[in-house]
């Protein structure tokens, strides 16, 4: 039996997705399964030392290019490695020192990955390579078949040059017993929140993002700001994509989550009374519920990955941030070039995001190149409600800019600011708009916004 929702690492994720409004998801530390090379290599000596494992079985699934081995190999592809991904395959080259490995095959594989709690699957690749994994994610890559065979053992294959042999795991005295220990139960309670967290944050975000458009035009439209209205509709549309993506999910999230718990609920109320045959159909239940929060739980999070990308590394310090991505950007100012609030009006990428400062804007401007390129951002500060949090909108091409006149901070405060930047790379375009740039005389930016939102 797969139930692959206690394997599921999604602290990462729960924190990438976690928005202004909805608490953040406490999720169990345990669960960031692969991501600490330290901790890998201290299960499995551990679990080497005393003889134990996780898993008595396995069978050959699929010949695929595992997504995980692109996306989700923090060590052995770490230029790659998608920090959305909730956890990271365990490599066997990269636990097992050179002097202590042995030719490649499944079962060697398998032994090795049988002693990692949370790892469900393992794949082989390129005749001698092994890697432990959580779950694997089928996707689109060469047409190539499993055809090299394996160092170890010639009569089977280990994968081809880029797809992978791909084994699930299993435990069959668990399986037939169909019962779960504290530490699974807890895990399958916290993947139903963070899936149910998720969803509530992309919602949330996406709504909070539309508040702040309508306030943006009903504000900035009394002054005859006319790029007002074009980006509330941007934003408008953006609550759409979100909610879209949400429906697009093959499970829904929240109906899994409440599931799930009404699952976990049945399984804790079962007693002496409670008969073998009640007892076996209660946890098949509940396995089949933890599956498909597992199933729907990295789809979820991107979705409210999309509405909040990931924060900026924390190493980094807020100053160094700003420092940094202000680098590769000049401000749009006034003609004379002091610094003022600025609009630009062009096509807005999808979807407007909210993210913690405009350097993160900055930051996911000079990292989105397809499949629009951004040109240049405007960042909102100030406009969500009770919230620091920065509205950021990309540009794939900017077409003009409108400049409030009056700006300047002893009079208007510094509370809320319109940002339009242009790559440093650009300077011709940013000739361009200030040659034609319009300006609002006698307002300052937000001046109505505690009477609109």
């Amino acid at each position: 039996m797969k139930v692959a929702a206690a394997a599921l690492s999604l602290a990462a994720t729960a924190d990438a997705v976690s928005l202004a409004v909805p608490k953040k998801v406490d999720m169990d530390p345990s669960l960031s399964a692969g991501v600490d090379a330290d901790q890998v290599k201290a299960e499995y000596q551990n679990t080497t030392n005393a003889g134990t494992y996780f898993q008595d079985g396995y069978q050959l699934i699929d010949c695929i290019n595992d997504k995980m081995l692109i996306s989700g190999d923090k060590y052995g592809n770490p230029m790659d490695f998608d920090p959305a991904t909730p956890v990271s395959v365990i490599r066997y080259d990269k636990v097992i020192p050179k002097p202590k490995q042995v030719a490649m095959s499944s079962e060697v594989c398998f032994n090795f990955c049988r002693k990692f709690d949370y790892m469900q699957s393992f794949g082989l690749v390129r005749g001698s390579e092994c890697y432990c994994s959580s779950f694997f994610v089928a996707t689109a890559g060469k047409s190539e078949g499993c055809e090299m065979p394996c160092a170890g053992n010639a009569a089977e294959m280990c994968g081809g040059q880029t797809k992978a042999s791909v084994y699930q795991m299993h435990d069959c005295g668990r399986a037939n017993k169909m019962m779960f220990g504290s530490n699974e139960t807890t895990a399958f309670m916290a993947d139903a929140n963070m899936v149910a967290g998720a969803a509530e944050n992309a919602t949330t975000c996406a709504k909070n993002i539309l508040a702040a458009g309508s306030a943006l035009a009903k504000s900035e439209g009394k002054v005859g700001n006319k790029i007002a209205q074009e980006h509330h509709d941007a934003m408008m549309a953006s609550q759409a994509v979100i909610q879209d993506a949400l429906k697009a999910l093959p499970i829904d999230p929240n109906a899994a989550a409440d599931s799930l718990k009404s699952k976990l609920g049945e399984y804790s109320s079962m007693g002496q009374a409670t008969t073998p045959v009640e007892k076996e159909t209660i946890s098949k239940a509940l396995a089949a519920a933890a599956q498909e929060v597992a199933d729907v739980a990295y789809g979820v999070a991107n979705v409210a990955g999309m509405c909040e990308p990931l924060e900026t590394p924390s190493g980094d310090t807020s100053v160094a941030k700003e420092l940094t991505e202000a680098a590769h950007f000049l401000h749009l100012g006034d003609k004379n070039g002091n610094l003022t609030n600025v609009m630009c009006s062009g096509t807005a990428i999808q979807p407007v995001m909210q993210v913690n400062s405009d350097a993160e804007c900055a930051k996911m401007c000079r990292e989105t190149l397809a499949p629009d390129t951004c040109v240049g951002y405007q960042s909102y500060t100030g406009i969500v409600a009770s919230s620091p949090k920065v509205v950021c909108m990309l540009f794939s091409a900017i077409t003009s800019a409108v400049a409030y006149a009056k700006s300047d901070p002893a009079e208007c405060g510094a509370s809320r600011l319109a940002r339009c930047r242009i790559p440093v790379t650009s300077e011709p375009l940013h000739v361009t708009l200030k040659e034609k740039l319009d300006s609002i005389p006698g307002v300052c930016f937000g001046e109505d916004f505690g009477k609109t939102y």
